[in-house]
Parts: structure tokens; C-alpha cells; sequence
């Protein structure tokens, strides 16, 4: 099963990830590599990114993913249709992935407060409240848990790893 991280900038995604495929011996798959130089340059001057930005790099991330039935993946995955296009592809008849989902949630101040303290990534804390916007709860169809990500990096482990277990 692929383990995805998901939330907005700042919640601990990439920390998180990394630490969860070291303990796994998962290969750690971050999404923010995959964005092309548009995609970056658009947000590092502070403008949100579009579905039609979006849509080619969740496709690119689905197609990495088939390639590893069990990885730990990071990425924003904010709407249901992002989520969906990483699990099935864009173009049927894709190969659908086993993705059990994990929110990391945290209280807009502390988002902001990480993104800001972070250094040489190309996102601005500016877009922070664009992506609360645009993030959209899980619904009944969904593999998805949330987890408190102000939380000490071994608890949220700890959650992340008793979710996994009783999923499978």
C-alpha cells in the first residue's frame, strides 16, 4: 500500500514522509520534485497554482507511483479530483494505485509559522490561505485519516503507523 501525506504547505509532509519510508524501508516519493519550472516560478512570486497546472504533475506522480506499490508519498493533494487522479490516472485503462491517504492537520498559525522558518523552497506563506481554501475533506468514498500534526514527529508516526495497520 502507498502511504500519502497530504495538507497544505507546512504541515509536515516531507518531514513526516521521509521519517515514515526510513522506518518502513519504503522509497519516499515528494511530490514537490516533480513540479515543472512553471509550476515553481508561478508560486514562488505568489500565485496559486490551477487544476490546469496541477492536473499534469498529479498525472506525472500517478505514473511514478505505479512503479512503487509500496512507497511513502508527500504531496498537497487538496481537492477529491487530485486525490482521485493519483490513485486512478487521467486515462483509462490506467493501472490503479492502493493509496491510503493521511492528512496532516494543523492550526493556521503554526502552518504559517513553519513555512515561514523553512528555508530555499520555492512555496511563499503568502499562498498558505489559497490552499486552506482549496483543501476539501475527505468524503465516505475515501481512504483518508486525519492526524494532528502538532504533534511530536514520533507520535504522529506512532498514528500514522496504528492507521496503517488496522486499514490493512
Amino acid at each position: 500500500m502507498i502511504i500519502a501525506l497530504i495538507g497544505p504547505s507546512g504541515c509536515g509532509k516531507t518531514t513526516i514522509g521521509s521519517a515514515l519510508a526510513e522506518l518502513l524501508h519504503y522509497p519516499f516519493i515528494d511530490a514537490d520534485d516533480y513540479h515543472c519550472e512553471g509550476n515553481r516560478t508561478k508560486m514562488a512570486r505568489g500565485s496559486p497554482l490551477t487544476d490546469r497546472d496541477r492536473i499534469p504533475w498529479l498525472s506525472l506522480i500517478h505514473l511514478k507511483l505505479t512503479e512503487h506499490p509500496k512507497a511513502v508519498l508527500a504531496c498537497s493533494a487538496l481537492k477529491r479530483i487530485y486525490r482521485q487522479i493519483l490513485i486512478k490516472g487521467l486515462d483509462p485503462p490506467c493501472h490503479s494505485n492502493e493509496i491510503l491517504f493521511i492528512l496532516l492537520q494543523a492550526h493556521t498559525d503554526i502552518l504559517a509559522q513553519r513555512v515561514v522558518q523553512r528555508q530555499g523552497h520555492f512555496m511563499p506563506v503568502s499562498l498558505l490561505q489559497s490552499q486552506l481554501q482549496t483543501l476539501e475533506p475527505f468524503d465516505e468514498n475515501e481512504k483518508g485519516c486525519i492526524v494532528d500534526a502538532q504533534q511530536s514527529v514520533a507520535k504522529i508516526l506512532d498514528d500514522i503507523l496504528r492507521i496503517a495497520t488496522e486499514v490493512q
